[in-house]
Order: C-alpha cells, then sequence, then structure tokens
C-alpha cells in the first residue's frame, strides 16, 4: 500500500489520478462555468512566488490551501460572470499592457515562456485570469460604492480597536558607523564626550544622523534606545559588515492616537471591511441563483510539482 506521504487524496466523484489529464479535471461548477484542477496549480504557484509555504511534507497545508481556494475560485468565477451581465468590460488593451509589462521582464520568449509554463499558464490563460480579476475588482468598486459608514460605527470600531492605532515611539541619533576593529575606540571616544562627527574622522567611519522609528528599524537598536534617556550611548550593534554606534539625541514615546489623530484610518479601515462584507454577501446570493458545486474535496500531504520562477 501506498504512503500517503507526499500525495494529495481526493475524495471525490473521480479522482484526478483516473483522469487522462489530471490538470484538466472539473473540480468544481459556478454558474455553469467549470473550475479546473489547473487554476489551482496556477494559484499555488503564484501563492509560492509570495513566499507562502504550501510544500512541507508532513503537513496538509497545501490541501487546506486548495480547499480553500476552490470555495474562492468558484466565488470569484459567479462575481465576475455578474460583472459581465451587469455590463462592466475590461479593455484589451489593459490586458495587453499587463502581458508586455510581464513579457518585457523577461530577456527573451523563450524565457517569457518557461516563465509562464512555470505558473502552469498560457498567455491566453494569464489573459483570462487578468480578465477575472479585473472585473471583481471594477464590481467590488460598484458594490462598495453603494456602502456608507456612519460617524458612531467608526467610533465604535475605534473603541474596540484603538491599540492598533499609535504613534509610533521616535528616537534621534547621532550615529557613527564604524568598521568591527575600530567599533571599541569610537564607543569609547563617544562615551568621553566626542561628537558623532570627530569621532567619525578618528576611526575612518561615517556620522550621520539617524532616525530611529519603532518597529522599522533592527530590533535590537530599537530596545536599547527606547529604554535609553537622551544623552546614553548605545552600541555597537552589528549590522551587516558594519558597526552602530551612537549618542542619543532626541526621544518621542510612542503613545496611542485620538480618535481625531487616528478618524480618517479608522473610517478607511470601516469602509474596506463593509466592501468586503457587501461583496461577500452578493456572491453568496449568486451561489443560491446561479449555482455552484464541488465536487472535490482534498486532504493529505504535498505531491511534488513544478515550482514557479517568477511571479507575474
Amino acid at each position: 500500500m501506498r504512503s500517503p506521504a507526499g500525495l494529495v487524496l481526493l475524495l471525490a466523484v473521480a479522482a484526478l489520478s483516473a483522469c487522462r489529464n489530471p490538470e484538466q479535471q472539473v473540480v468544481a461548477w459556478a454558474g455553469g462555468q467549470p473550475v479546473y484542477f489547473r487554476h489551482l496549480l496556477q494559484e499555488a504557484a503564484l501563492a509560492r512566488a509570495r513566499g507562502v509555504a504550501l510544500d512541507s511534507p508532513s503537513s496538509d497545508k497545501l490541501a487546506r490551501f486548495y480547499n480553500r481556494t476552490v470555495e474562492r475560485l468558484v466565488d470569484e468565477f459567479l462575481l465576475a460572470q455578474e460583472a459581465e451581465r451587469r455590463g462592466l468590460r475590461v479593455p484589451e488593451s489593459l490586458l495587453e499592457t499587463e502581458v508586455q509589462r510581464f513579457r518585457s521582464a523577461h530577456a527573451s520568449g523563450r524565457d517569457y515562456e518557461r516563465v509562464l509554463a512555470s505558473y502552469h499558464l498560457t498567455e491566453q490563460e494569464f489573459k483570462h485570469l487578468l480578465r477575472r480579476r479585473f472585473l471583481v475588482e471594477r464590481l467590488a468598486e460598484v458594490v462598495g460604492s453603494r456602502v456608507e459608514v456612519s460617524l458612531s460605527e467608526v467610533r465604535a470600531y475605534y473603541t474596540r480597536t484603538r491599540a492598533r492605532y499609535r504613534v509610533p515611539a521616535r528616537g534621534t541619533l547621532d550615529a557613527v558607523w564604524v568598521s568591527r576593529a575600530a567599533s571599541d575606540r569610537a564607543l569609547d571616544l563617544l562615551r568621553r564626550g566626542a561628537s558623532a562627527a570627530a569621532t567619525a574622522v578618528a576611526v575612518g567611519g561615517r556620522s550621520e544622523r539617524l532616525e530611529v522609528v519603532e518597529g522599522q528599524f533592527n530590533g535590537a537598536v530599537e530596545a536599547a534606545v527606547f529604554r535609553s534617556a537622551p544623552g546614553a550611548i548605545v552600541g555597537p550593534f552589528a549590522l551587516g559588515s558594519v558597526v552602530l554606534v551612537a549618542r542619543v539625541r532626541e526621544l518621542a514615546p510612542g503613545r496611542l492616537k485620538s480618535f481625531r489623530e487616528a478618524r480618517g484610518e479608522v473610517e478607511a479601515e470601516v469602509l474596506r471591511q463593509k466592501q468586503e462584507q457587501a461583496l461577500g454577501q452578493l456572491a453568496r446570493k449568486l451561489r443560491r441563483e446561479q449555482g455552484y458545486k464541488i465536487l472535490v474535496v482534498f486532504s493529505g500531504t504535498p505531491p511534488p510539482e513544478p515550482r514557479p520562477t517568477q511571479l507575474p
């Protein structure tokens, strides 16, 4: 008996392995339009290119990804069909521009075809994928334009999620970048009161005014800076091939934003969520009205698959 390791077990009317061309196996129907296993391979390749880890030999992550993706593609196909019924269109020129942008990123036509193939795509399929996504985006704009957000909703959301809206801590440093060999001497000079510029000249380094923003810099540097006081010397910090030593010049502690400060961000987030909900409600309505059927359920660990070479 074959081990489940390295396999995706298909609990369906027919197994993919029984199909002459597994990529052309229909895994779902959406409003009379087939969703093929090839569509799932395309989505998995795109996800891998974005850094999503799907292929641990002891994990069912890929199977779960396929199951979620079938559900998402059913909704996407139905929404794209609805967009066309409403008269929404995607100009061919827009698709050509996107294809040309992808093509121009490659040195030769052969390379272009090879990269497309690594995503289980032909150029025509690439255009179909782009058209479908653009149609859903345009429908989302139409549906979203009817959504309104009240001040009370914004205030309530801010109250529930206030901790998300912060002014980050900031620190300004008189920094000196030096070699590893010169870092101890640079640190000693700063502690003796030398300026960053004079220290840099003395040890053959480089000085600059450096701003450290909470959550946007090296973690060790941030921790040392934000628990210090103005005038404190921090370092040495090995950052790649150079070392940073510095005098803390100014500090501004982090704080929560007031409602007035955060209102624009909060309103945008509430609006985005309500627009997503409206699009989701439309997708569920289309499932009822246009019909859909999911034919395959995935389980098990990943099968070997070609890896994409570059994200379009």
